[in-house]
Protein backbone atom coordinates (compact mmCIF):
# COMPACT_ATOMS: atom_id res chain seq x y z
CA UNK A 1 0.00 0.00 0.00
CA UNK A 2 1.38 3.24 -1.20
CA UNK A 3 2.12 6.27 2.01
CA UNK A 4 -1.11 7.81 0.76
CA UNK A 5 -3.35 5.14 0.45
CA UNK A 6 -2.79 4.52 4.01
CA UNK A 7 -2.95 7.58 5.62
CA UNK A 8 -6.27 7.70 3.54
CA UNK A 9 -7.09 4.37 5.15
CA UNK A 10 -5.93 5.52 8.77
CA UNK A 11 -7.89 8.86 8.55
CA UNK A 12 -11.09 6.75 7.73
CA UNK A 13 -10.95 4.62 10.35
CA UNK A 14 -10.14 7.37 13.18
CA UNK A 15 -13.29 9.30 11.76
CA UNK A 16 -15.12 6.50 12.16
CA UNK A 17 -14.09 5.22 15.88
CA UNK A 18 -14.93 8.98 16.58
CA UNK A 19 -18.70 8.71 15.45
CA UNK A 20 -19.01 4.70 17.20
CA UNK A 21 -18.11 6.67 20.38
CA UNK A 22 -20.41 9.70 20.12
CA UNK A 23 -23.55 7.75 19.81
CA UNK A 24 -25.39 6.46 22.52
CA UNK A 25 -27.67 3.44 23.10
CA UNK A 26 -30.69 2.34 24.81
CA UNK A 27 -31.26 -1.80 25.28
CA UNK A 28 -34.44 -3.50 25.66
CA UNK A 29 -34.54 -6.83 26.52
CA UNK A 30 -37.21 -8.20 24.18
CA UNK A 31 -37.73 -11.62 26.42
CA UNK A 32 -38.16 -11.06 29.86
CA UNK A 33 -41.22 -13.35 30.05
CA UNK A 34 -40.23 -15.29 27.09
CA UNK A 35 -37.45 -17.73 25.95
CA UNK A 36 -37.19 -16.12 22.35
CA UNK A 37 -38.09 -12.40 20.86
CA UNK A 38 -37.21 -11.11 17.56
CA UNK A 39 -37.79 -7.27 16.55
CA UNK A 40 -39.07 -7.34 13.17
CA UNK A 41 -39.46 -3.29 12.19
CA UNK A 42 -39.04 -0.31 14.46
CA UNK A 43 -40.91 3.08 14.30
CA UNK A 44 -40.66 6.22 16.77
CA UNK A 45 -39.10 4.11 19.66
CA UNK A 46 -41.74 1.05 19.28
CA UNK A 47 -40.17 -2.42 18.16
CA UNK A 48 -42.64 -4.30 16.30
CA UNK A 49 -42.48 -8.43 16.64
CA UNK A 50 -42.84 -11.71 18.14
CA UNK A 51 -42.39 -14.00 21.11
CA UNK A 52 -42.10 -17.47 21.55
CA UNK A 53 -41.74 -18.78 25.02
CA UNK A 54 -40.10 -21.84 23.43
CA UNK A 55 -36.65 -20.98 22.01
CA UNK A 56 -36.72 -21.37 18.24
CA UNK A 57 -40.33 -22.47 19.04
CA UNK A 58 -42.97 -21.79 16.10
CA UNK A 59 -45.93 -20.83 18.50
CA UNK A 60 -45.11 -17.47 18.27
CA UNK A 61 -47.42 -14.31 19.54
CA UNK A 62 -46.95 -10.90 17.62
CA UNK A 63 -45.41 -8.34 20.48
CA UNK A 64 -44.72 -4.70 20.44
CA UNK A 65 -42.22 -3.40 22.77
CA UNK A 66 -41.07 0.08 23.80
CA UNK A 67 -39.01 1.22 26.74
CA UNK A 68 -41.86 0.86 29.31
CA UNK A 69 -42.53 -2.43 28.34
CA UNK A 70 -44.34 -4.94 26.41
CA UNK A 71 -47.84 -5.47 24.80
CA UNK A 72 -49.02 -8.90 23.42
CA UNK A 73 -50.68 -8.05 19.81
CA UNK A 74 -51.83 -11.87 19.65
CA UNK A 75 -55.46 -11.36 18.75
CA UNK A 76 -57.64 -14.40 20.66
CA UNK A 77 -59.94 -15.00 17.57
CA UNK A 78 -56.47 -17.20 16.28
CA UNK A 79 -57.18 -19.29 19.55
CA UNK A 80 -59.19 -22.43 19.17
CA UNK A 81 -61.38 -22.58 22.72
CA UNK A 82 -63.48 -25.46 21.85
CA UNK A 83 -60.37 -27.76 21.29
CA UNK A 84 -57.50 -25.92 23.00
CA UNK A 85 -55.06 -25.10 20.16
CA UNK A 86 -53.69 -21.88 19.87
CA UNK A 87 -53.07 -19.49 16.97
CA UNK A 88 -49.27 -18.24 15.66
CA UNK A 89 -49.06 -14.54 14.91
CA UNK A 90 -46.00 -12.42 14.23
CA UNK A 91 -45.16 -8.58 13.44
CA UNK A 92 -42.80 -7.76 10.67
CA UNK A 93 -43.43 -4.15 10.56
CA UNK A 94 -44.04 -1.19 12.08
CA UNK A 95 -44.91 2.40 11.05
CA UNK A 96 -46.13 5.30 13.20
CA UNK A 97 -48.94 3.11 14.76
CA UNK A 98 -49.78 0.14 12.15
CA UNK A 99 -48.60 -3.08 12.44
CA UNK A 100 -48.33 -5.59 10.17
CA UNK A 101 -47.26 -9.47 9.41
CA UNK A 102 -49.17 -12.38 9.74
CA UNK A 103 -51.38 -14.78 11.92
CA UNK A 104 -52.76 -18.17 11.81
CA UNK A 105 -54.88 -20.37 13.62
CA UNK A 106 -58.04 -22.38 13.29
CA UNK A 107 -60.34 -19.39 11.78
CA UNK A 108 -57.77 -19.29 9.10
CA UNK A 109 -57.44 -23.53 8.47
CA UNK A 110 -53.77 -22.95 10.41
CA UNK A 111 -52.73 -21.06 7.55
CA UNK A 112 -50.90 -18.26 7.59
CA UNK A 113 -52.96 -14.96 6.24
CA UNK A 114 -51.71 -10.91 6.62
CA UNK A 115 -52.57 -9.15 9.03
CA UNK A 116 -52.40 -5.54 10.62
CA UNK A 117 -52.75 -3.85 13.96
CA UNK A 118 -53.30 -0.89 15.85
CA UNK A 119 -51.13 -1.12 18.91
CA UNK A 120 -53.52 -3.59 20.48
CA UNK A 121 -54.81 -7.35 20.45
CA UNK A 122 -58.45 -6.28 19.88
CA UNK A 123 -57.33 -3.74 16.63
CA UNK A 124 -56.33 -7.05 15.03
CA UNK A 125 -58.02 -7.88 11.68
CA UNK A 126 -56.96 -10.39 8.94
CA UNK A 127 -56.69 -8.87 5.94
CA UNK A 128 -58.39 -9.81 2.38
CA UNK A 129 -56.88 -12.11 -0.12
CA UNK A 130 -59.12 -11.61 -3.34
CA UNK A 131 -58.42 -15.26 -4.78
CA UNK A 132 -58.48 -18.76 -3.88
CA UNK A 133 -55.33 -18.62 -1.53
CA UNK A 134 -52.71 -21.12 0.58
CA UNK A 135 -52.25 -17.96 2.62
CA UNK A 136 -50.24 -15.13 2.87
CA UNK A 137 -48.44 -12.44 4.92
CA UNK A 138 -48.28 -8.86 4.98
CA UNK A 139 -44.59 -7.82 5.20
CA UNK A 140 -43.91 -4.15 5.20
CA UNK A 141 -45.76 -0.39 5.81
CA UNK A 142 -45.33 3.24 5.07
CA UNK A 143 -48.38 3.88 7.80
CA UNK A 144 -50.86 3.54 5.28
CA UNK A 145 -50.13 1.32 2.68
CA UNK A 146 -49.41 -2.27 3.20
CA UNK A 147 -47.14 -4.62 1.37
CA UNK A 148 -47.10 -8.74 0.99
CA UNK A 149 -47.78 -11.61 -0.41
CA UNK A 150 -50.16 -14.41 -1.17
CA UNK A 151 -49.63 -17.60 -2.99
CA UNK A 152 -52.80 -18.88 -5.14
CA UNK A 153 -53.93 -22.46 -4.84
CA UNK A 154 -53.01 -24.22 -8.22
CA UNK A 155 -55.89 -24.93 -10.33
Amino acid sequence: MSPAKFVLALGIAASMAATAHAQSYSLIDLTPNAANGVAGGISEGVSAGYSSSVIFGSATRAMLWDATGAVDLHPAVLDDAATGAVGRSAALDISGTLQVGWGAGAITGNRTFPMAWRSSADSAALLTIPFANVGGQALATDGSQIGGFATALKS
